[in-house]
């Protein structure tokens, strides 16, 4: 799946039972991804402050203080469902570059 960017879709699919990797080329994304597939151990664990530095499309004062919490299911918990979930890091033509071969997960 190319442009998994925090591998959210990936994480789904594979929860349903099927064989999954996501790819995705920026850095930002995978050091992100990799610490909430990776260190997130219980649900709601972490709080941010999303629109806390950006005054726009706020309606009131609260919106851009409201905080989020995350994740909404912990990836360490579902463990031994997500054995067929993997991600890959660069360019996926690159990573990808022979037609039809299927990389194992």
């Amino acid at each position: 799946m190319p442009g998994a960017g925090l591998g959210r879709l990936a994480f789904e699919i594979a929860r349903l039972g099927f064989k999954c990797q996501g790819n995705e080329f920026s850095l930002h994304m995978l050091f992100t991804s990799n610490f909430i597939l990776n260190k997130c151990e219980e649900i709601e664990q972490f709080t941010i402050y999303p629109n806390a530095s950006s005054w726009s499309n706020n309606l009131k004062f609260n919106d851009q203080i409201r905080s989020v919490k995350f994740p909404d299911i912990s990836p360490i918990e579902s463990g031994s469902d997500l054995f067929q979930f993997s991600m890959t890091a660069g360019d996926f033509q690159e990573i990808y570059n022979e037609k039809g071969k299927i990389y194992d997960l």
